[in-house]
């Protein structure tokens, strides 16, 4: 392979890493950008998604039928999860203790996972049956399209419900003045569940749409929200756009690491990248003190 080619293949696999990152770095933000609140646990919604059409496709059903199953007993398990934990009371609770109950969710799911889905890493064929698509020597693979796709529609979902229709107006009010969203009427319960309700689906999806090209484990979650998190810090956990940016950068720092120097830097990267982004720029490259999803 030339160099050429080297750096093609880098760049292609960056952007499917970082596509990843960016599709859970805006289901974090999703909830954040309503509630304030960090949901380390988003993580853990994806590995369910991606477990769960495994197991459904290895059970001999259909793509579609395990795309659908997986997707709603996913997400009913989630509102329900929400519901019972913080429909109540998440306007009452501090923020710092919101955070620490969906890290007891996340353990939580992926206890359930680990004793009902097994330690095993499990795998699906790709959804399209298409012959890996090539750019020179470079090759990509047939499942990124798709991956492509669903990050696209995400983010132009999002962005046209944030910022073009009155319910993401409701939306946005919860985030920017709670007080004041609740004296012209708006439901900041309802708002909250609805905002959970967008991040479960996308978190969801995501792990479905990647599970062919990544692989699954019932321990996947806490790598991926950290990764998410690390898109959504160095791009902007206020703009979606930013999480995008945030994301595609972080993935081909490390494929660029993985592919010129050795994987063992991959995960150093990034944590250099956080900090620096921290240090630099704490609202993110794309971000701002006030939300503008």
């Amino acid at each position: 392979m030339t160099l050429r080619d080297q750096i093609l293949q880098v760049l292609i696999s960056g952007i499917s890493s970082g596509s990843i990152y960016a599709i859970i770095g805006i289901a974090i933000a999703t909830v954040y950008n309503v509630t304030k609140i960090f949901d380390v646990s988003q993580g853990q919604y994806m590995m369910l998604g991606a477990m769960m059409v495994c197991l459904f496709r290895s059970s001999g059903f259909s793509v579609i039928l395990s795309i659908v199953l997986a997707l709603v007993i996913s997400i009913i398990a989630g509102l329900l999860i929400w519901r019972i934990l913080f429909y109540k009371s998440s306007q009452k609770l501090p923020h710092l203790t919101s955070i620490m109950i969906t890290f007891g969710v996340a353990m939580f799911i992926e206890g359930v996972a680990y004793l009902f889905l097994g330690t095993d890493t499990r795998t699906t064929p790709y959804y399209l049956k298409i012959a890996p698509i090539r750019i020179f020597k470079a090759t990509v693979s047939p499942q990124a399209p798709i991956i492509y796709g669903w990050l696209l529609v995400t983010v132009l979902g999002l962005f046209f419900l944030f910022n073009r229709t009155l319910l993401g107006k409701g939306l946005r009010a919860c985030h920017e003045q709670l007080l004041g969203a609740r004296l012209v009427g708006i439901n900041p319960r309802s708002m909250m569940y609805f905002s959970f309700f967008l991040a479960v689906l996308v978190g969801v999806a995501g792990g479905i749409v990647t599970v062919p090209l990544t692989a699954a484990s019932y321990s996947m979650g806490w790598n991926l929200v950290i990764k998410g998190f690390l898109a959504a810090i160095v791009g902007g956990i206020s703009s979606f756009q930013g999480v995008i940016v945030g994301g595609l950068i972080l993935g081909l720092l490390e494929s660029s690491a993985a592919g010129f120097i050795s994987s063992s830097y991959a995960s150093i990267i990034s944590l250099a990248i956080f900090v620096l982004a921290l240090l630099f720029r704490p609202t993110g490259l794309m971000g701002s003190v006030e939300s503008k999803v």
